[in-house]
């Protein structure tokens, strides 16, 4: 079975590569694909922040509309279409199209095949391919550059890539550490890495709404004076074992974690992961301070995050990220072991990356989160510091104008 979905695969990316020998390529046209885990988020050029291939276009069209360039951009919901077009009108130089892929509700042949004609039209029509995930590969000829702005700093381990499509021609990350890490798990050259930092980092350190607005936003009464976010990663294994549990890992009742919330005056809001199946998730209903995130067009979590007062996360590269705001992170390591079985960690072990203190019980839980709201001082500063500085080369919030002026660099040469 394995072989003949090779042999199928073999023939589809023939066929598809001849069909681009025959398109017009515009040396000056970038075709940006959005991380495809956004199709259920209302995330597009306008609504940037949670996404690098959004964030970086939206920087580009924003500050440089003075160059000729053609960017084909997907987006995965036509509700803003309209919208979105009004605002690719009023630019002066940069052309924008947006490219919408019919997901069909019911297995359709001719719709399938519809869209994927569309999607390598406009595809094999630009000079430059830009995404944000090195697992992603298309089926690019070689006159075209493919860039990927990886969306991760490594914590879990990561070796699914197949070297056997390994067409990338250059990576971006947030580091030197980062790259060689991933380099490794990809099959990719270090040598085609680029440490310039990811473009939806530089919203943490320069936000688009203020605290006030944000607060607003999230319907928080004049009481709420801090905030605390749970992001917590998706389990491989629950997938296959569906058992329920609480959505902290830990059985018993929340009110003393609540109290704790009220006594500090704090909210905290819980997202759960997009790939971590929900229906076996027990969230804490009735307690006044603790809500779940919920999905808006008037805000994304990357918004929250400049403004909140402790992170709890488990092996989530959301810790990386976060260390810009330079506040303080907890670790919910609750199936650690299990999770080291399943799937691993890139860093072994695992507690050097860890810049807060490790809680394993539901007590361990609650008296991290009351005493990193009492006290102002991290106690892991130090670490934390040297953390930072292992998994960002910048910490600006430049990171944007750095990947364009590479990208014209690129495009210089090759009109040249």
């Amino acid at each position: 079975m394995r072989l003949l979905k090779n042999i199928i695969k073999f023939i589809i990316s023939i066929i598809t590569k001849i069909f681009g020998w025959f398109i017009f390529q515009n040396p000056r046209a970038w075709f940006c694909i959005p991380g495809d885990s956004l199709k259920d988020v209302t995330n597009n050029i306008l609504n940037y922040t949670h996404d690098n291939i959004n964030s970086f276009i939206h920087h580009v069209s924003t500050y440089h509309d003075d160059n000729n360039i053609k960017i084909h951009l997907i987006i995965h919901s036509k509700e803003r279409y309209k919208e979105l077009n009004n605002f690719a009108f009023q630019l002066k130089y940069i052309r924008i199209k947006y490219i919408y892929i019919i997901n069909p509700i019911k297995f359709n042949v001719f719709l399938l095949i519809k869209n994927y004609i569309i999607f390598y039209f406009y595809f094999y029509s630009s000079k430059y391919i830009i995404y944000q995930n090195v697992m992603d590969r298309y089926y690019k000829l070689k006159r075209q550059t493919s860039i990927c702005i990886n969306y991760y700093t490594p914590f879990k381990l990561d070796l699914k890539h197949n070297p056997k499509l390994n067409n990338i021609d250059y990576v971006i990350m947030s580091s030197n550490s980062a790259s060689q890490i991933d380099s490794i798990a990809s099959h990719i050259s270090y040598l085609k890495y680029r440490n310039f930092g990811r473009p939806k980092d530089d919203h943490i350190i320069k936000p688009r709404f203020t605290k006030n607005e944000v607060c607003k936003k999230l319907g928080f009464n004049d009481n709420i004076k801090k905030i605390v976010l749970y992001l917590p990663t998706h389990r491989d294994y629950e997938r296959i074992n569906a058992v329920e549990r609480n959505i902290f890992g830990y059985t018993g009742d929340y009110s003393t974690l609540n109290n704790i919330l009220i006594k500090h005056n704090a909210m905290l809001i819980i997202k759960i992961h997009i790939a971590q199946k929900d229906g076996h998730i027990l969230f804490i209903n009735n307690l006044s301070n603790i809500q779940l995130y919920q999905s808006s067009y008037e805000y994304m979590v990357d918004d929250i995050m400049p403004y909140t007062d402790l992170l709890i996360t488990d092996y989530s590269s959301v810790s990386f990220d976060f260390m810009l705001t330079g506040k303080p992170i907890i670790y919910n390591f609750f199936d650690v072991d299990v999770y080291k079985e399943t799937r691993g960690f890139s860093w072994d072990p695992v507690e050097i990356i860890c810049a807060g203190p490790i809680v394993k019980t539901k007590d361990e839980f609650e008296i991290a989160i009351d005493e990193n709201l009492s006290n102002n001082d991290n106690k892991f500063n130090e670490k934390y510091n040297w953390v930072c500085q292992l998994t960002h080369a910048y910490t600006d919030g430049n990171s944007c104008e750095r990947i364009y002026s590479f990208l014209m660099q690129l495009m210089n040469k090759n009109i040249k």
